[in-house]
């Protein structure tokens, strides 16, 4: 009967945030109650009991086990993090007491780590229970979880003692969240900046480490800085890249375990500011604020080329054309150098060839736009770009044109922008400067009648 009894109340120990568990358990306790009330009441002097004793014994047993299921309830239940912080879900699978006790060093030491940084009070980390981390075994039950505990982080895994020391073997789970403030720029981070050249997780950097409790702080920065990152938080992504290159470079040993980090931290920091910068220019309409991003995300990484084009395009919009030139011939060095597969920049250097009026060398610049790699939110940048210096500077006609043959190459667009083209047809039909533009605007013309079914009484004079 004793030996029976402590395997009942084994499985119970080991499966009590299940349902398997508690079921048994509520049969344990039904039974156990059952029994004991029987000797608890068989002296009993209330009439009432003694003469209703096997309803009163069961009645018991269920008051008892309702009190267990409420107390089983409130116990397995997931915690769930403030609705104003990020939640970072800690749940790591253990086997012992000794591997229990360094995963929850880990999540004490990680908490004082993130209370410490300028971004702590934004967010809040979760230790998940063991019986409950071991529920996560693939990213379908991550994601589950996640929408259970509203955390938008999970690190799960399982750590183990490994040649002496305690090895973590991480998996991770990211919940992304949209850009609401404007869809041009929430375009331009997922093409240009957030998923061009990374991977989440990058597990060809993190493979050759052995993720231990001595490194687990600088791992956990590194992914939650890459986390932040892939889910447009790239204040917090610099913040915590930051932390772990200050903490990096001040010790020499833990820069050798994790070199292949260290040499990728500065991509990830530049990156970052480079978003930032995004923000600043196409949302908060600051120019002056997102150049100063730019030249600290150069300091980082100083080929960064979608720093260095959109350094150009702000160098430009703050009056500097010198300076602008010298950016976009930057990239073209560098372009000379290495494989560039965006070719975006090309647009600037168009635009730039178009102002000096040479307006060969900017079709050129223009094919090679249109032939090359360029995302939707380069293109409805330099269309921006193109319309805003209109406005501002109107006699500047062969942006008039250069607008229409961007719709027109690249997006095959032949209406959008018919009546600015007739109007650069007429305004430059005359002046000399532009006369290798105009018959290629007469063509464009014509085919823009003819798919439009325009009328001849509705066409310009050619």
């Amino acid at each position: 009967m004793e030996s029976t009894t402590n395997r009942t109340l084994g499985f119970i120990a080991d499966n009590w945030y299940t349902k398997k568990g508690l079921i048994v358990c509520l049969i344990f306790i039904f039974v156990l109650v059952f029994y004991l009330s029987g000797f608890f009441y068989k002296d009993t002097s209330v009439i009432l009991i003694e003469s209703h004793l096997w309803i009163t014994k069961i009645v018991s047993s269920f008051v008892a086990c309702f009190i267990v299921f409420v107390y089983w309830f409130f116990s397995t239940k997931y915690p769930k993090k403030n609705k104003n912080k990020i939640g970072i879900l800690i749940a790591i699978r253990d086997d012992d007491d000794k591997s229990s006790k360094i995963k929850n060093d880990i999540i004490e030491q990680l908490n004082t780590i993130i209370t410490n940084l300028s971004c702590g009070p934004l967010i809040e980390v979760i230790g998940l229970p063991n019986q409950l981390s071991k529920n996560i075994t693939s990213k379908e039950k991550a994601q589950k979880i996640s929408d259970k505990t509203g955390c938008q982080f999970i690190i799960h895994g399982k750590l183990r003692e490994y040649n002496g020391d305690f090895e973590f073997f991480p998996e991770f789970l990211v919940r992304h969240k949209p850009l609401k403030d404007n869809k041009l720029v929430a375009q331009g981070f997922s093409d240009a900046l957030v998923n061009k050249q990374w991977r989440f997780l990058e597990k060809e950097t993190l493979d050759g480490i052995h993720i231990t409790a001595n490194n687990i702080r600088e791992i956990c920065l590194y992914i939650l800085g890459i986390a932040s990152h892939q889910s447009y938080d790239f204040n917090v992504s610099k913040t915590l890249h930051l932390e772990l290159l200050t903490i990096l470079r001040q010790d020499d040993q833990k820069r050798k375990e994790l070199s292949h980090l260290f040499a990728k931290l500065p991509n990830w920091i530049s990156d970052s500011l480079v978003s930032l910068s995004v923000y600043e220019n196409f949302v908060s309409k600051d120019t002056q604020k997102a150049k100063e991003l730019l030249d600290e995300s150069l300091q980082y990484n100083p080929i960064n080329f979608v720093a260095i084009q959109n350094l150009a395009f702000c160098i430009f919009e703050l009056g500097d054309i010198t300076g602008a030139k010298k950016m976009i011939g930057r990239l073209k060095r560098l372009n000379s150098r290495t494989s560039i597969q965006d070719v975006s920049w090309r647009y600037s250097e168009a635009f730039l060839l178009f102002l000096e009026g040479k307006y060969e060398l900017g079709l050129r610049s223009y094919k090679k736009a249109f032939y090359g790699r360029v995302t939707p939110f380069s293109i409805s940048t330099a269309l921006g770009s193109i319309r805003s210096f209109l406005i501002k500077n109107p006699e500047k006609i062969q942006f008039k044109f250069a607008l229409c043959h961007i719709l027109i190459k690249q997006l095959d667009n032949f209406s959008l922008e018919l009546s600015t083209l007739e109007k650069f047809y007429v305004e430059a039909k005359n002046r000399t400067e532009m006369s290798m533009l105009v018959p290629i605007t007469k063509t464009y013309l014509e085919e823009s009648y003819r798919i439009g079914k325009i009328k001849e009484s509705d066409r310009i004079n050619y």
